[in-house]
Order: structure tokens, then sequence, then C-alpha cells
């Protein structure tokens, strides 16, 4: 699902290069609040895995407790690295994380 990024609009007199983003309820917000927003959740992170893993490389696997674990640590560090990492394209960490998954 495609994210809809906040629209930036310049607030206050022309030359003091304040910012803010609005978001999509109307309200603004300064651009240290709209940076802080992830770009991923670890839900969208795991539902992505997850879908990659199963629906799109049709691997199967067995759902036991160590098998949870690992794939929401995969979830966990697909987030942190799409939302540290500038200009990280998600799909592609997301592959990447889940290749080493499906050759074990």
């Amino acid at each position: 699902m495609p994210r809809v990024e906040p629209e930036r609009v310049a607030l206050g007199d022309a030359g003091s290069g304040s910012t803010t983003s609005r978001s999509l309820s109307g309200i603004a917000e300064p651009d240290s609040i709209a940076r802080m927003r992830s770009r991923l959740s670890r839900e969208e992170a795991l539902s992505f895995l997850l879908t990659h893993i199963v629906v799109e490389r049709q691997h199967a696997f067995e759902m036991d407790q160590a098998t949870l674990f690992e794939i929401m640590t995969m979830a966990a560090t697909a987030e942190s690295r799409v939302n540290q990492e500038e200009g990280a394209i998600p799909h592609e960490v997301i592959e990447t994380i889940a290749a080493e998954f499906i050759q074990r």
C-alpha cells in the first residue's frame, strides 16, 4: 500500500526558513516531528515479510515459537534499516532479509 507523505508548506515570513509538515488531518507539525515518523512500521514489515515468503516465493515453513521469534526479529531488523538508512527501499530490504530465511 503506498504511503502518503505529508504536504510541505512554509509558514511564517518567507525569509525565516521555517517549514512545517501538514498531516492528513490538516494540522501543521514542525519538520522535526514529521521526520520522527517512521517510513515503515514493524507491523507493516511483518506483513510484507510474510507475504513475500509465503505468497510470492511460495515457501512453506512450520510456525513454532522459535520461527515466530525469528520472523519477528527479521521484521524489527527491516523496520530499523528502512527507517535509519536514507534512500532504503522497503521491499528490497525485506526481500534481502527474507532470502536468508528462505535459503535455510
